[in-house]
């Protein structure tokens, strides 16, 4: 079953995550480290935040589209 994360359940998380592990805070609020994880970075990415275009996680992908990357790494690319 889906979770339905309520902006208190976040917020909690968050607090929660500053003192504990998201496996530890995962247990509290009775839900997967995964799914902890996952809500504080959709909320962060919301937020405006831009992972590194040079990170190792946002990578070049061989044979990746070209309309599904970022605008900033095609600018980066050509530079």
């Amino acid at each position: 079953m889906r979770k339905i994360w309520t902006d208190e359940d976040i917020e909690r998380a968050k607090d929660l995550k500053k003192i504990y592990s998201a496996t530890q805070v995962g247990h509290i609020l009775g839900t997967t480290k995964n799914s902890i994880l996952g809500v504080l970075y959709r909320k962060k990415i919301k937020e405006g935040y831009i992972p590194p275009v040079d990170s190792k996680y946002t990578g070049k992908k061989e044979n990746y589209p070209k309309h599904l990357v970022r605008k900033e790494r095609i600018e980066n690319e050509n530079m």
